[in-house]
């Protein structure tokens, strides 16, 4: 099931991700669930968009691991 994000929750897991997450990686990482909260988001296509950026050097590994636990938690 895709996991719809308000403004509120990116903003709440941007938070989460303070002291994970650069300023660099953070404007990459907001742009990215801005982009997916359109039509949803789901684990695998989040996945797949975390590892483009991690390829790109954009994010780290252990800073995608995080991104997906702080959004994912719940489930």
């Amino acid at each position: 099931m895709a996991k719809q994000l308000s403004d509120r929750e990116i903003n709440a897991i941007l938070f989460k991700l303070r002291d994970k997450l650069d300023f660099k990686e953070r404007a990459h990482v907001e742009e990215l669930l801005k982009r997916a909260r359109e039509g949803g988001l789901y684990k695998e296509e989040l996945r797949k968009e975390l590892l483009k950026l991690r390829a790109a050097f954009k994010i780290s590994e252990g800073d995608r691991a995080a991104i997906e636990e702080a959004i994912f938690e719940k489930d």
